[in-house]
């Protein structure tokens, strides 16, 4: 699911840059990656990150730019720290 997000961000912004992550998130391996690309003069960031889960597989996505990087990014970054798996 990582992948083909990636790949619906890269039809829509071909010089998007990606660097692949791992990381926990509600307590499971999660993978995605990190994505900066330009639109309307600015750059955006845009993170991805999939884990399975007894329901299925959770996406998550987030994205700013960077005026917007100061005070979106630690929000978003707490909210993803923040997830929890029901039971």
């Amino acid at each position: 699911m990582a992948e083909t997000a990636l790949e619906a961000l890269r039809e829509e912004y071909p010089s998007l840059e990606a660097d692949p992550r791992m990381e926990t998130l509600a307590g499971q391996m999660a993978v995605g990656h990190d994505i900066e690309f330009f639109h309307l003069d600015l750059t955006n960031t845009c993170r991805t990150r999939c884990f399975y889960s007894v329901a299925g597989t959770v996406l998550l996505m987030c994205q700013f730019s960077d005026l917007e990087d100061d005070v979106y990014g630690p929000v978003l970054q707490a909210v993803c720290a923040s997830l929890r798996l029901d039971d």
